[in-house]
């Protein structure tokens, strides 16, 4: 499930399959539908190419394409997505303030040189009035940022880690994919549903007519999601035996389709 680990404890401490699962006690089916519509967004998660969502067919047996997150989950993601982003900047920050003097200089504008570096630092202490003072008011902390792109008004804050990960200042970087930040599902870049209608459908030629795979491929892509399935659910219960009279309940009704047809 990793990296997408950090994303599924996030939802179990917020207690959001507790309160889905409460929700619809009464409908097993629909419960367990929901919950794998859940977990799809993070086991083996696979875009719908271009050529997919032309032939997506929405009179078909399988949805295709998955729906958004409920709200609460959602949010959840992007409560996450924040602090993991603001600890790779405080990250950042710390190295640019502890190694600044290695790193050079940050400047790469056109015209910057060491002297023009000198007058900005003699700006900072100037005495309030005068225009050097004024303009000392005025600017910017960049911290980790590229002072190049603070020119457009943004400072040492980054609003998610592409923004992070683009704007760092020379001599500092940063792998996105390093970052436990997820992109959630939505209008321009949807998910395949291949997951779920698997297990509505528990048929591998819909895989091959509607989601788009080669037959070959759906043999280890559901076993996969099946194994990452038995290690979200397995672990908890052991970690959490209090609350497993809950969090069992979505596997009493397993569809046949993960139970014995792959």
């Amino acid at each position: 499930m990793e990296p997408y680990n950090y994303i599924f404890v996030a939802w179990l401490r917020a207690g959001l399959f507790d309160r889905l699962c409460l929700r619809l006690q009464d409908s097993p089916a629909e419960r367990n539908l929901q919950l794998m519509t859940v977990m799809a967004h993070i086991i083996q998660p696979r875009r719908l190419g271009p050529w997919q969502m032309a032939t997506v067919d929405t009179a078909g047996p399988c949805r295709v394409r998955l729906p958004r997150l409920p709200a609460d989950f959602a949010a959840a993601v992007e409560t996450h997505n924040a602090r993991a982003c603001a600890s790779f900047a405080s990250l950042a920050a710390t190295f640019v303030h502890n190694h600044g003097d290695e790193l050079g200089v940050a400047s790469v504008l056109p015209g910057a040189t060491n002297h023009a570096v000198q007058g900005a630092a003699a700006a900072s202490s100037a005495a309030p009035g005068c225009i050097a003072g004024d303009l000392a008011k005025a600017c910017l902390q960049t911290g980790a940022r590229s002072p190049f792109v603070a020119t457009s008004g943004h400072g040492g804050h980054f609003g998610d880690t592409e923004d992070l990960v683009t704007s760092l200042r020379t001599g500092v970087y940063l792998d996105k994919s390093v970052v436990p930040s997820f992109d959630l599902n939505t209008e321009a870049a949807p998910l395949n549903a291949y997951a779920v209608d698997f297990f509505a459908t528990g048929s591998r030629e819909n895989l091959v007519a509607y989601n788009g795979f080669h037959k070959s491929a759906c043999y280890d892509m559901i076993k996969e999601v099946l194994l990452n399935l038995k290690v979200g659910i397995c672990h908890p219960l052991r970690c959490c035996r209090g609350s497993a009279r809950v969090l069992s309940r979505p596997t009493s009704h397993t569809h046949p389709a993960i139970a014995g047809r792959l």
